[in-house]
């Protein structure tokens, strides 16, 4: 059975407010939750959340504020796909959602079909990651997805106009079927945050999962260099994931000495507004990456990876330095550049920053998602 949290699932719709299910693989502390908590911030619809697991629980608390659903844990194999359609259906019966969301591409066909089982005609699969790179995973799972999707009439949702590209240039992928809208961030979790001009420079972060779609190998390798030059210079590395314990022998091999692992952390404005600049090292395997508009939100100078996503993010570098893939040299001699230069820190990039970043919010993020469903 589910575990219930929150009781503010109550009141009556009003004439243009939607009742909106978010089904979630588990409250781990990474984009997509932090994602589906910005959008309930928007108190025009009436929101709730399914988890098909509990664990990792790193956010669950932060849902406490809604109406959350918890299914304890989903068994390997295909087992997995029964329990899905159990739970999905029986809360879809229960409260009758007129959208249903499936943040988690894998899972979104045994989702969106057992919602659409239950009449519920609003389906959307949200794809916040580039197709895999096997070709079972690129090609026939590709095409499972979407086109479940398309004959249960779910529409496929992208976070980036890069990742819509990368799915349509796959042979037979209906095409008319795939959208892009812009993940969002909620502005008000960084308000009163400002950063000094005139402030010493010694701190930079990067928050990501420690997986491989991102590049935290190059970025501690750049490290090395920029410690050999600048002995004052700190990295902090915010989040947690299956490379952990591999990037902390990588560190201790390089002999770093500052650079410290914060783990999961839900404080993340907070570390956000202590640091002087933000370095987002990542690989052509990332969606959108939403930390950058959130690192824009305090006014963060950024270094980014000039990856597809990035590039569209950043506008081409307008709003963050862009370097080359893969190169250690590249990254370290950015970072040493944005330490020494006072520019970077000028009080009127830092308020552009914040106006672009702005533009970003939950309530528009939320209305072009329906505006697909009510063309």
């Amino acid at each position: 059975m589910c575990t219930v949290l929150g009781t503010n699932f109550i009141g009556k719709k009003t004439k243009k407010s939607m009742k909106i299910l978010h089904v979630l693989t588990s409250p781990r502390a990474e984009g997509t939750p932090r994602l589906v908590l910005d959008w309930l911030t928007v108190k025009e619809h009436q929101q709730y959340v399914l988890f098909l697991q509990k664990e990792p629980a790193d956010l669950l608390n932060s849902f406490s504020s809604t109406e959350v659903f918890v299914n304890p844990q989903l068994p390997k194999g295909y087992k997995k796909i029964a329990v899905i359609f159990n739970v999905v259906k029986k809360i879809c019966k229960t409260f009758k959602p007129d959208v249903v969301i499936a943040w988690n591409t894998g899972l979104a066909p045994f989702i969106l079909f057992s919602a659409r089982l239950t009449n519920v005609k609003k389906l959307i699969a949200h794809c916040g990651n580039a197709p895999s790179e096997s070709f079972f995973g690129k090609y026939i799972y590709t095409w499972f997805t979407f086109y479940v999707c398309k004959i249960i009439g779910a529409k496929i949702v992208c976070c980036s106009n890069y990742l819509k590209h990368e799915f349509c240039s796959i042979p037979l992928v209906p095409k008319k079927n795939v959208y892009s809208v812009h993940n969002c961030v909620n502005q008000s979790k960084f308000n009163g945050i400002n950063k000094s001009v005139n402030q010493l420079i010694t701190t930079a972060i990067m928050v990501a999962t420690l997986e491989p779609h991102k590049d935290h190998v190059t970025l501690l390798k750049a490290w090395k260099i920029v410690e050999n030059t600048l002995t004052y210079a700190k990295l902090q590395l915010v989040g947690s994931g299956s490379l952990e314990l591999k990037l902390k022998i990588l560190a201790r091999d390089l002999g770093l000495k500052n650079v410290e692992f914060l783990g999961s952390r839900e404080d993340v404005p907070e570390l956000l507004k202590k640091a002087d600049f933000f370095v987002f090292s990542t690989t052509h395997n990332e969606g959108f990456g939403t930390v950058l508009i959130e690192a824009l939100s305090v006014g963060l100078p950024i270094i980014a990876t000039n990856v597809p996503a990035c590039n569209e993010v950043l506008q081409e570098g307008k709003y963050g330095y862009l370097v080359e893939p893969y190169n250690e040299y590249s990254l370290a001699e950015a970072i040493m550049h944005v330490f020494q230069d006072k520019s970077f820190f000028d009080e009127e990039k830092i308020n552009e920053r914040k106006e672009y970043a702005a533009s970003f919010s939950p309530k528009a993020m939320i209305d072009k998602y329906l505006s697909i469903l009510n063309p």
